[in-house]
């Protein structure tokens, strides 16, 4: 052996465990880089609410009552009549259209869903 190297040799000991760490720190680096996958349900974490009005068809009265049926539509009993709505549009049921052809009474007290 030369005697430049080993006098190098002596300088500076083996650390087998620094290849080791070498790896280490590029997994850690590439891990790092990669970004979780977003929740896609983390819109519907906290609540909101909407506002609905005659914008969107819904009559200008007084809410008498609410519920909520089996497929999840609203409907809202007014002093005008009934109105359903299912986060869209809404439809309203009066009492125009003649006897037998709409509700006995504008004033809804309570939507059969809720009674």
């Amino acid at each position: 052996m030369h005697p430049s190297v080993a006098w190098v040799n002596t300088l500076v000991p083996p650390r087998p465990w620094l290849g080791l760490l070498g790896v280490i720190l590029l997994l850690l680096r590439a891990g790092a880089g990669m970004a979780a996958p977003a929740d896609p349900w983390a819109p519907f974490e906290s609540p909101w609410f909407d506002k609905v009005s005659s914008a969107e068809g819904f009559p200008p009265a007084i809410v008498t009552a609410l519920a909520q049926d089996r497929q999840g539509l609203l409907w809202a009993g007014t002093m005008v009549g009934l109105a359903r709505y299912d986060g869209y549009r809404t439809q309203l049921f009066d009492i125009r259209g003649g006897p037998g052809k709409g509700l006995p009474d504008a004033y809804v007290r309570c939507p059969a869903a809720a009674c």
